[in-house]
């Protein structure tokens, strides 16, 4: 049992993990993350959406018999990572709420950066790992690289969000009202969710803070070079026809 006490029903921050197929890293994200809240003395959620056949599941239910901080949500089928975010932000309860990966590519300890501007009322907060130096770091793939410097280009011209040089950070937080209206106007259930999001963000005229956060690359990523990319591409390019009316 957590030794920190919730304040009754009062969450101060809701973090969403997406998860599909991660049983060998899971435990470890979500003792960090668990850790992390508590010795802040932060009230906190912490809820996982797993998707996935694998033991993911079992390792979070085992998890959440001992933290009544966790929740676990989720399919067995893969909906894709935007469905997993989108469906557990609207379960939330806390105050400030958003998503860190599964893989603790940038730890939770980057939140210290995050808490100021959402305590001063920032509507959306995100990370920035080029701001940091460490999107581009050498241990990434030749081929990630690239096609992550070619994404954010083609983002750029298509919907205008030239001041964001990282879109795709798996780190964003928001203030509740503005993550729930961001949210239940999100349409892309893919990895190009993010860029959605950033995109109405913008269009609904919210200021967007970008921290710099640490980033290690981890080569076993759940999105295909080839494929995914494709779909992130073809996704992208309806985000604009998808909100004509908004």
């Amino acid at each position: 049992m957590p030794q920190m006490e919730q304040n009754g029903n009062q969450v101060q921050v809701s973090v969403v993990i997406p998860a599909y197929n991660e049983e060998r890293k899971i435990a470890d994200a979500v003792h960090d993350i668990v850790s992390y809240f508590e010795q802040k003395k932060l009230s906190y959620e912490l809820i996982v959406s797993v998707d996935g056949t694998d033991r993911t599941r079992e390792i979070v239910e085992d998890m959440a018999k001992g933290n009544p901080y966790i929740v676990l949500t989720g399919s067995s089928e893969r909906r894709g990572k935007g469905m997993a975010v989108h469906e557990a932000i609207l379960k939330s309860r806390g105050a400030f709420v958003g998503y860190m990966d599964a893989d603790n590519k940038t730890p939770a300890s980057e939140f210290d950066q995050f808490l100021p501007e959402l305590e001063k009322g920032t509507p959306v907060v995100i990370g920035n790992r080029a701001l940091s130096g460490t999107l581009t770091a050498s241990s990434r793939p030749l081929a990630r690289r690239v096609f992550s410097w070619a994404y954010l280009l083609f983002t750029h011209m298509l919907l205008g969000l030239w001041e964001i040089t990282d879109t795709q950070c798996g780190f964003k937080f928001f203030q509740r009202d503005a993550g729930l209206e961001l949210f239940r106007a999100q349409k892309i259930m893919g990895y190009a969710f993010d860029v959605e999001i950033l995109y109405l963000a913008r269009k609904k005229g919210y200021a967007i803070a970008q921290v710099p956060v640490s980033f290690k690359h981890d080569p076993d990523s759940r999105m295909s070079v080839i494929l995914g990319n494709l779909r992130s591409l073809r996704d992208t390019c309806l985000i604009r026809f998808l909100h004509l009316n908004d």
